[in-house]
């Protein structure tokens, strides 16, 4: 049956749209929640999918039949995953931030489609918050899927999902903020029964939707799925987590609204078993005419309000109010709607814009309630969350100077069609404006008139200076000491440092310590560029078991000349080349770890470092900083053979420190005290105030950006 058969057939005479005639009257039918404007432009594709369906189902049946064994040794533990970039990362920084603040221990990883996603600007930010980043490039490749809402990488969440190195993941969109601390959520029963939590969307899809067809779904009135948070263990999942990336195609974006949906039709069509929350997303808003300048009033929502599975608010998904368009403070989530019957007797439908003038617009939508003849508005009510939107605001104060410089300036653009581009910058001085200098060249010289004419002609040479950035890693332990025995905990720390990664002091590391309050913290510096963030992920691991309690182990990246002089890495002329890195994890073209304590992992397809700004490629020693001072040779680092005590790390730089001390006396200095509404009681320090194997340091930094 065609799109057009299928929808007049569902059409009720005499009836609003979504209604059914039932005992004589018109009530709710079986599409009542059907997004009417997805709808509307999908209907275009139902033919087409449809006449597609069986070869697209054997073609699943065949990739759920190949999937391999779930690969143990290569995941391990909880975190928090993001997909942002670019202009987005200015809502998962405030998102992050507000995490932390709750006193969040999970490691946070945010996956970008390309190096320029992560401006230069940001990278104070990731440092501060004990941020990882991962180009989704260097693991797999991306290409733009045609939709309802443009032409975008859909796949990049599935991904990330696929490859982060946790075992267990909270899936994050950038704009869905928690209000509290959400780690609890890996403890609930539901989620330790089936591995998935997932959350409704406000609607249902079309029983005419050929999206069963292909997948060979039984059609149901099931909530679609709203991906803004998902919890996954993948060691349950693994055949979904394993689908879901191959159902990143044409047919189910013109079949599904987005990526949301595909990944429960791959739980289903997998036969994986996952948690539906029961309860129904809130309409988070405010009232018209507290911002309105056209004279408008009324509710105008614009987030969503995704409750625990006990029916307690937790996330405030502000899709419709991204910071990413340039938004800014404002009371913005004053007032909410919930359905206090979440069944068919309710729907969404996208209502008049609200114009708040320079501002831009808020495109608002409404929860309605059916009646006999149509729809009503629902009840309002205070949404509760005016702590929580102070809280969110201070913190967008707090980092925004990490920002990127632009914007996506949606609403403007749609009102007056400037430009998205943030103004140009004024234009440097001729002089100082171009990277590569050539001298002009003069026109030939002719000499006097002679019998026999001679001409003389200049050459000039045209010299290129190119200066290269490169990015290294950085391996932080912090534990009690008594400073004055600092040497001696160097040692020691150095020494089970080595045991456990299988990488050799002045070879494959080198490493600076500090001692405070009685906090030894010992930074190591890898010295191979071209060690992979999983064999860095697992170097964190394997130290954090080797040193047990009392002691915390992050990771960080960082400009190597900002840190040279710290870890006195010399220039490679002075010292040679510098060897290889000793027993390290390397991992072959086999695929498969070669030696290293904690190296004993197979390498996923197409793994790589990614730096945060990518670093140049690097031949015969080229000059970080200034030519003749070179300290990269090849891909490693150039070091010294040093004696006696080493490099104590400037106290300006960014240290990870564990102890509640520490965090007071360097936070108080540079004012970036992220646990600083914390109340704990401060005494001597016996246990790490992060967890280790599988949590981060957030580290207070004095840059000033």
């Amino acid at each position: 049956m065609s799109a057009a058969a299928i929808l007049g057939a569902n059409a009720a005479p005499g009836c609003p749209s979504g209604y059914d005639v039932i005992n004589g009257d018109c009530a709710p039918g079986a599409n009542f929640n059907v997004d009417p404007f997805f709808l509307e432009w999908s209907k275009e594709s139902w033919d087409k999918a449809a006449s597609s369906a069986d070869v697209e189902q054997a073609r699943v049946q065949e990739i759920i039949a190949n999937i391999p064994e779930y690969p143990a040794s290569e995941f391990h533990g909880r975190g928090i995953v993001m997909v942002a970039g670019g202009d987005y990362l200015r809502d998962a920084m405030v998102t992050i931030a507000a995490i932390r603040e709750y006193g969040c221990k999970l490691r946070i990883q945010i996956w970008h489609n390309g190096d320029k996603e992560i401006p230069s600007t940001t990278l104070g930010f990731f440092d501060k918050y004990g941020v990882e980043t991962y180009n989704v490039a260097d693991y797999d490749e991306t290409t733009d899927i045609a939709s309802n809402v443009g032409s975008r990488p859909f796949q990049l969440k599935p991904l990330a999902l696929l490859h982060t190195d946790f075992e267990e993941v909270l899936m994050l969109d950038a704009d869905s903020t928690p209000i509290k601390d959400p780690t609890f959520l890996f403890e609930d029963a539901q989620y330790k029964s089936t591995g998935a939590l997932f959350w409704p969307d406000y609607w249902t899809t079309h029983t005419g939707n050929p999206i069963w067809d292909v997948t060979g779904v039984p059609a149901s009135k099931e909530w679609e799925m709203e991906s803004g948070q998902m919890v996954i263990n993948k060691a349950l999942a693994w055949k979904a987590v394993s689908l879901v990336t191959n159902l990143q195609t044409d047919i189910y974006y013109s079949l599904l609204n987005g990526d949301k949906n595909t990944f429960k039709f791959a739980w289903k069509m997998a036969g994986v078993e996952y948690s539906m929350n029961e309860h129904t997303p809130a309409a988070i808003g405010l009232a018209r005419e507290t911002m309105s300048n056209d004279g408008s009033s009324g509710f105008c929502a614009h987030s969503m309000g995704q409750h625990d599975f006990d029916g307690n608010l937790l996330f405030v998904h502000h899709n419709q109010l991204k910071l990413a368009w340039g938004w800014t403070k404002g009371d913005f989530f004053t007032q909410m709607k919930v359905a206090a019957d979440p069944d068919d007797s309710y729907k969404m439908d996208i209502v008049d814009t609200l114009k708040l003038g320079e501002l831009g617009d808020i495109t608002c939508f409404d929860m309605e309630v059916a009646t006999p003849t149509g729809v009503s508005s629902s009840s309002v009510e205070q949404s509760g969350l005016s702590g929580w939107s102070e809280l969110y605001f201070s913190l967008f104060d707090e980092v925004k100077m990490f920002f990127p410089v632009t914007f996506i300036d949606r609403h403007r653009r749609k009102n007056n069609g400037t430009s998205t581009a943030a103004p140009a910058s004024t234009a440097a001085p001729a002089t100082q404006a171009a990277v590569t200098t050539a001298a002009p060249t003069p026109p030939p010289v002719t000499a006097a008139p002679t019998p026999a004419p001679i001409t003389t002609t200049s050459t000039v040479t045209t010299i290129t200076t190119t200066t290269t950035v490169v990015y290294v890693d950085i391996v932080t332990v912090s534990g009690s000491c008594d400073c004055t025995g600092a040497v001696a905990c160097y040692a020691n720390i150095v020494g089970k440092f080595e045991n456990a990664t299988g990488l050799k002091n002045n070879e494959g590391f080198t490493y600076a310590g500090v001692c405070m309050v009685g906090t030894t913290t010992v930074d190591f510096l890898l010295t191979d560029l071209e060690t992979t963030s999983y064999q860095v992920a697992t170097y964190n691991t394997a130290v954090a078991t080797e040193l047990g309690a009392g002691f915390t182990v992050s990771t960080s990246s960082a400009d190597l000349n900002d840190v040279a002089a710290d870890f006195s890495i010399p220039a490679c002329g002075a010292v040679g080349k510098a060897g290889k890195t000793s027993g390290a994890a390397k991992m072959g073209k086999d695929g498969k770890a070669k030696g290293g304590k904690a190296g004993k992992v197979a390498k996923r397809k197409g793994s790589k470092r990614q730096r945060r700004a990518k670093a140049a490629k690097t031949k015969g020693g080229s000059a970080v900083g200034t030519t003749g001072n070179s300290l990269v040779s090849g891909t490693t680092l150039c070091t010294a053979s040093y004696t006696g005590s080493r490099p104590v790390r400037a106290t300006d730089h960014s240290v990870a420190i564990s102890s509640i001390a520490g965090f007071l006396l360097v936070g108080a200095a540079v004012g970036a005290l992220v646990f600083s509404r914390r109340e704990e009681q401060v005494g001597e320090v016996t246990t790490p105030l992060l967890e280790t194997a599988d949590s981060i340091v957030v580290e207070p930094r004095s840059e000033t950006m």
